[in-house]
């Protein structure tokens, strides 16, 4: 099976267009998430991350890997005990 990604290691934008599905899922939980969450930046793994808390708690990280093709990856950590180093 043919990969999607550019010889630079990123996907295609063609391949980047979520699914419809998938964008469902996100619009389904986005008015619940979002509503009083702080946004900060920060350095994790020697990459930009932002730093989500709520009410002074940390209780996320998400990161975003791309390049000039498209966004190749987006990570979310949400994990309590990984989240000890950002916090």
């Amino acid at each position: 099976m043919a990969s999607p990604r550019s010889p630079a290691g990123c996907f295609s934008a063609a391949s980047c267009a979520p699914s419809r599905s998938i964008r469902a899922v996100y619009r389904s939980f986005a008015d619940r998430f979002w509503p009083g969450v702080e946004v900060a930046w920060t350095s994790l793994n020697g990459q930009a991350a932002a730093r989500l808390s709520r009410d002074g708690t940390v209780f996320a990280v998400c990161t975003i890997s791309a390049c000039a093709a498209g966004i190749d990856q987006v990570l979310w950590v949400f994990h309590p005990d990984k989240l000890t180093a950002v916090s």
